[in-house]
């Protein structure tokens, strides 16, 4: 797979400062092995790994989105559909030497398994009017350029084209998948406007929904809906805006027999520590969610029985997991 980056940072005072000594790095894995065994990281080399790839992409801007950093984020589909670019106004990435790998920050992030130190409640610092250009292949740098830019805005721009000698069958994004994801998106963060390019001179489609689904992030959010003409149950779950296909937890918890029938609902949890098992990690295993979960549900049943079927609820609780 390649990369081509382009990170811009302006230095915007001292708080929240972040720079290249707080990317943690934990080298546990090498690129060698997962191209080697691609299936353990991205799930499958099909259609699903595929669309999985720019999941991983684009959570970096959502992460800034969660912060406060980030406002717009484009999302723009060569048109052969082989290519997306993920370009957002955040605070950007540091490019300044990392002291453990004495490369690049922005190298290290993309060419280093487990380096990361967004999550960590760390300050973030940025580079002052620089644009750092960096060109990756197979995990590999092949090209790098810093350049003074002090009239460019903040932000990171991502051009991915998955490595075909990985995915051998399925070579495409489809629009389709892109379109549910951003939308999805969308609703877990009001705040946040996606523009979504079909091809580099299409009109955007815009995402963006003044009143969300999430809006705390320490919070669990439910959304959901008796419909009478199905019997049987959807329930999709998310949590820090990932999809979690495999449920967990979380979905475990609303899962009560008094309110699965002919339902549809969307369970959202915001949590600071989030442990996942199964592969692609995409199922919520801490267990004190489920009882939180769960008696707020049991709540929620009682309340129920007293609208009609099909009206629509939306719940938000801004009480923490212990």
């Amino acid at each position: 797979m390649s990369f081509n980056l382009l990170t811009h940072d302006h230095r915007r005072g001292k708080k929240h400062q972040y720079s290249a000594k707080d990317i943690q790095v934990l080298e546990l894995e090498s690129i060698e092995m997962v191209r080697k065994r691609p299936g353990m990281y991205v799930g499958s080399t099909d259609e699903p790994g595929w669309h999985h790839l720019f999941q991983e992409v684009i959570d970096n801007s959502i992460d800034e989105a969660v912060a406060g950093y980030c406002s717009e984020v484009k999302i723009i589909l060569s048109s052969d559909q082989r290519t997306i670019t993920i370009e957002d106004n955040g605070r950007g990435i540091p490019i300044e030497i990392h002291p453990e790998t004495q490369k690049s920050t922005l190298e290290t992030i993309f060419t280093v398994l487990h380096s990361g130190g967004k999550f960590d409640n760390k300050v973030y610092k940025t580079s002052e009017g620089q644009t750092e250009f960096c060109e990756f292949q197979e995990g590999i740098l092949v090209n790098s350029e810093i350049t003074d830019t002090p009239e460019v805005e903040n932000g990171i721009a991502v051009v991915f084209t998955p490595d075909h000698k990985i995915f051998r069958e399925f070579t495409h994004f489809k629009t389709e998948n892109i379109q549910n994801r951003l939308q999805e998106l969308a609703h877990l963060n009001p705040k946040l406007t996606l523009l979504f390019f079909p091809n580099p001179e299409a009109e955007p489609t815009v995402y963006h929904f003044e009143t969300g689904l999430a809006e705390n992030y320490f919070c669990l959010n439910f959304a959901f809906q008796y419909n009478q003409e199905y019997h049987k149950n959807i329930i999709k779950s998310f949590c820090n805006n990932i999809s979690t296909a495999g449920g967990g937890t979380h979905a475990e918890g609303f899962e009560d027999e008094d309110v699965l029938e002919s339902l549809t609902a969307i369970v959202a949890v915001q949590m600071t520590e989030p442990e996942f098992t199964g592969r692609p990690k995409d199922r919520l295993a801490n267990k004190e969610v489920q009882e939180i979960v769960k008696n707020i549900t049991l709540d929620l049943s009682r309340k129920k029985r007293m609208i009609s079927p099909t009206k629509k609820w939306n719940w938000q609780t801004g009480r923490k997991p212990s």
